[in-house]
């Protein structure tokens, strides 16, 4: 991955149902605006050139430009072939990731580990001691995804890869109710 972009400024969107690696691949190939001074601008020629660039199929490409639900991401002028990545955070809600922890997630291609690590740097970044708990069913409703009976055990492989990985620690202690939960840091 080129070092052009040290810091992704991804708005947070819990129930983006997006393609985190596509906006990934776009973050990578943006050009630096002079004006709003960010990483912000991919330009394309056509379809096929943006599908090259974003190492998809041409008629995903084609799918991504007209796709509303990007729309809190990136805007598309077909009129003059530029994507505009929406990375302007004053006063929205939204997680900064390195270039380390992007390439980590594109290698693992898993848009599910993408949306848990998102999730899980947010809300460790947002309270004020810097941990987080939460249950699987709350996570998944957040995101807008339903329970299913192979989702928590993927989150718990995902605890174990990010945890390896020392992206985040987990301490355990028992509620009020005798349950054991998962306090979260994320230490990256």
């Amino acid at each position: 991955m080129p070092n052009r972009i040290q810091r992704y400024y991804i708005p947070f969107v819990p129930k983006a149902d997006i393609k985190y690696i596509y906006l990934f691949q776009l973050y990578e190939n943006a050009e630096f605006n002079t004006e709003t001074k960010r990483y912000d601008t991919v330009r394309y020629n056509n379809n096929n050139a943006l599908a090259e660039m974003l190492k998809i199929s041409s008629s995903t490409a084609k799918r991504l430009l007209n796709d509303e639900r990007y729309k809190e991401f990136f805007t598309v002028d077909k009129d003059t072939k530029t994507i505009h990545l929406l990375n302007d955070i004053k006063g929205k809600p939204f997680v900064c990731l390195d270039r380390h922890e992007v390439y980590f997630l594109c290698n693992r291609a898993d848009n599910l580990l993408c949306k848990y690590l998102i999730y899980l740097k947010y809300y460790c970044g947002y309270s004020r001691n810097g941990e987080t708990d939460f249950t699987a069913g709350q996570f998944l409703d957040t995101i807008g995804y339903s329970l299913n009976s192979s989702t928590p055990s993927k989150l718990s492989e995902y605890n174990s890869l990010l945890v390896e990985y020392n992206y985040i620690s987990i301490k355990r202690k028992r509620d009020s109710d005798g349950h054991i939960r998962n306090i979260y840091s994320y230490t990256h």
